[in-house]
């Protein structure tokens, strides 16, 4: 059973709306639709790192490849949703390459992916 946190009202997602989740322990974060900044991303990864394994940024569009980054370089997921997102096929060779852990990836309806990228 996982707990969700689900802030689908808040356009865009604060560090401080994040430690609140942090502090709840959640395996599971769905920030579908919202505005993630860069430093957000970063807190996600530092502070996620070891209890995070689900992870949905389906809508995300505003996620810089950065901030992706920032997150999957530390946290363990099992479990990536990238619909709908700017993910291209570098950044999704980086995801696949670099988690031996993932156990399902969404990425549905992600346009800058090519038919090489997703081979």
């Amino acid at each position: 059973t996982h707990r969700h946190a689900l802030l689908r009202k808040l356009p865009q997602i604060t560090a401080e709306r994040i430690k609140w989740l942090v502090h709840q322990q959640q395996s599971y974060l769905n920030v579908s639709g919202l505005v993630l900044s860069d430093s957000v991303c970063e807190f996600i990864g530092k502070n996620y790192n070891q209890s995070l394994t689900e992870l949905d940024l389906t809508s995300c569009t505003h996620v810089s490849m950065q901030g992706l980054a920032s997150i999957l370089k530390s946290c363990k997921l099992a479990r990536l949703s990238l619909g709908c997102t700017n993910i291209d096929d570098d950044t999704l060779c980086t995801v696949i390459a670099s988690h031996s852990t993932l156990l399902s990836l969404d990425i549905r309806s992600c346009r800058r992916l090519t038919d090489d990228g997703c081979e």
